[in-house]
């Protein structure tokens, strides 16, 4: 059996991660949880009821089915930036202990034109005495299984008090882990191996991450095929469609493909 990865290895795999920046950046801290800090085993009860709310803010939720969606969808981007950011390097987590990895929550305020309000984001915090890394050939389902068991309570949860069906939920799961594999297969410049190991756990039938319409697509213009980029297609649904003058988000699962195609190149059109 090969040895265990020493923690300041695992720690440094984890600083190479870039920050994030902008309005709503979130930070990312390593370590023991602190009293103010909330493992995602807690997630649970009133206060999974408090962040549901708030993660919503103003928005209307009379069935709760939009906060679920968007609280499971903050908070698997959330743990699996250090956990996919780890796999994405060849150290997949292998064992995940969800009373070691945690979220420090934090409202920050927000302004478009007229409208302003304040918006929930989740710093991540993780404890490197609840990782096992392994780097075998055959890691990704272990890690599929392992992250699927840490998850479970909370889409229970969520399914429980909202009626939130699990496959949505899990779903939604399935399409913020795939967007944080595509982030940091950029970010490392292995964006092939990086979409064939999401696709690896998200295709794998009879697991409860199978997403069969999450999916990564190459959109280029027309008019200019060097302007490209990789995106992630949703096989869940954050449920923003049903707020009254909500819209479909340029992946939205509910979006037929040439639908989707035109959203994003209009995207690609205003960034060039």
């Amino acid at each position: 059996m090969p040895a265990a990865l020493p923690q300041d290895a695992i720690a440094a795999a984890i600083m190479r991660l870039s920050p994030e920046d902008g309005t709503f950046a979130t930070e990312l801290r390593v370590g023991g949880l602190r009293q103010t800090d909330l493992a995602l085993a807690d997630l649970t009860g009133a206060t999974l009821d408090d962040w549901r709310r708030a993660v919503v803010g103003t928005l209307p939720d009379p069935d709760g089915k939009l906060g679920a969606a968007n609280l499971m969808e903050r908070a698997v981007w959330a743990a699996s930036r250090p956990l996919a950011g780890l796999a994405v390097q060849g150290l997949w987590p292998v064992r995940i202990d969800p009373d070691r990895l945690g979220f420090a929550r934090r409202m920050v305020p927000w302004h478009a034109g007229e409208q302003s309000g304040e918006a929930m984001l989740l710093d991540q915090v993780i404890d490197l005495d609840g990782l096992e890394i392994s780097t075998a050939p055959d890691a990704a389902a272990s890690f599929q299984e392992t992250f699927e068991e840490a998850l479970t309570p909370l889409v229970e949860e969520l399914r429980q008090g909202t009626g939130l069906s699990r496959g949505a939920l899990w779903r939604v799961a399935g399409d913020a882990l795939a967007a944080r594999f595509l982030a940091f297969g950029r970010a490392f410049d292995r964006l092939e191996d990086a979409l064939s190991a999401a696709e690896s756990i998200l295709r794998r039938k009879g697991s409860r991450l199978y997403a069969r319409q999450t999916d990564f697509i190459r959109v280029s213009l027309p008019e200019n095929p060097d302007t490209f980029d990789w995106y992630r297609l949703r096989g869940g649904c954050c449920r923003y469609y049903a707020i009254p003058n909500g819209v479909y988000c340029p992946t939205c699962v509910l979006l037929p493909r040439n639908k989707q195609i035109e959203r994003l190149q209009e995207g690609l059109r205003r960034r060039d």
